[in-house]
């Protein structure tokens, strides 16, 4: 269907509508009939001019004529124009090729990111250089002093004196000592035979028995400052400071090194740590422990004990480490939580 054809038929449409109009208006008002009349085909003439002047600027379909075999035919040439003449208020489809200003906001975008590439790089070359002055500076600074070999020596010694110094003047364990007889702990019973004649070896005093059981809750530790007793079994009550819920116990003994003999075969090995909940009442047994010659000369047992505070400690030695005459304890620490501050 041509766009001729449309504007045809609205033609006649509007031509049969006024025909109607006219038959339906009275016959005796004939002069406002007619002044109507006028101005309808003023109005009808008017549309007919838009309607011929938008069908002038409309494309028309091209007609072919096509031989067939016994008959001719007419068939229409295909025209992208026409996809949309039948809607004159649709205006055509624009042009898709890119226009200058598109070539223009593209180019400014690439612009703007090659700027920002750019920048990172430059801030990258610009921590490279800082750093390389960074460390030409450090080398000026301490690079033409010529440096001395021993110096490095000499720092790690005097770093590992400083730390036994240090390892010395303070407690190795690190927790309250109940036990303490400064703090105000005390030995109130012993149950063993004391060792009198003390021991020499190339004048020294290996153990001395004049040395009260209080010795081993004392702070010191020197050789031959001990509580020494007949044999190898023994024990001791301690009353602690305050009652105690006890969690563990340390046992202590200087180190072969320092030992005149060379050897530890008088420390406890084997012993029995007692709660007492008074002085000579019942018992309770906070654990058995093992004091390992190669263990360290400072040893931390735990004990099994959960809910009692005990004020009563009794340590019983049950062996030794191989010496018949006599045993040495050199210090035995009881650690816990006291009761007025649980």
């Amino acid at each position: 269907m041509s766009c001729t054809s449309v504007t045809k038929s609205s033609e006649v449409s509007e031509t049969d509508s006024e025909t109607s109009y006219r038959r339906r208006r009275h016959p005796y008002n004939t002069r406002s009939s007619n002044k109507n009349l006028n101005a309808r085909q003023v109005h009808t003439t008017k549309k007919l001019n838009q309607s011929r002047a938008i069908n002038e600027c409309l494309p028309t379909r091209k007609l072919n004529r096509k031989q067939g075999i016994g008959d001719s035919r007419l068939e229409e040439e295909d025209d992208p124009a026409m996809d949309y003449c039948f809607d004159p208020c649709e205006t055509p489809p624009r042009d898709r090729r890119p226009s200058f200003c598109s070539f223009l906001l593209g180019s400014f975008y690439l612009l703007v990111f090659g700027g920002m590439l750019y920048m990172i790089y430059a801030q990258y070359l610009m921590n490279q250089e800082l750093e390389s002055i960074r460390e030409d500076v450090n080398k000026v600074r301490g690079g033409n002093k010529k440096e001395d070999p021993h110096a490095k020596l000499f720092k790690e010694l005097d770093k590992k004196c400083s730390d036994t110094l240090k390892l010395l003047l303070k407690d190795p364990v690190g927790r309250p000592d109940f036990a303490l007889q400064s703090s105000g702990g005390q030995v109130i019973g012993v149950n063993t035979v004391p060792y009198s004649n003390p021991t020499t070896f190339l004048g020294f005093k290996l153990c001395e028995g004049a040395h009260s059981p209080s010795s081993m809750i004392q702070a010191t530790a020197s050789p031959g400052e001990c509580w020494a007793f007949k044999g190898h079994r023994g024990s001791a009550i301690l009353q602690l400071i305050d009652y105690v819920l006890i969690d563990s116990v340390t046992l202590e003994h200087i180190p072969h090194t320092i030992s005149p003999s060379g050897t530890i075969d008088t420390a406890p090995k084997e012993f029995k740590i007692w709660g007492l909940e008074s002085p000579h009442g019942r018992r309770h047994l906070l654990g058995q422990f093992k004091y390992e010659s190669e263990g360290g000369t400072v040893q931390t047992f735990t004990t099994n004990n959960n809910s009692g505070y005990y004020k009563y400690v009794e340590f019983e030695v049950l062996s030794n480490h191989g010496n018949k005459d006599f045993t040495c304890v050199y210090r035995i620490r009881v650690h816990g939580t006291a009761r007025k501050f649980a």
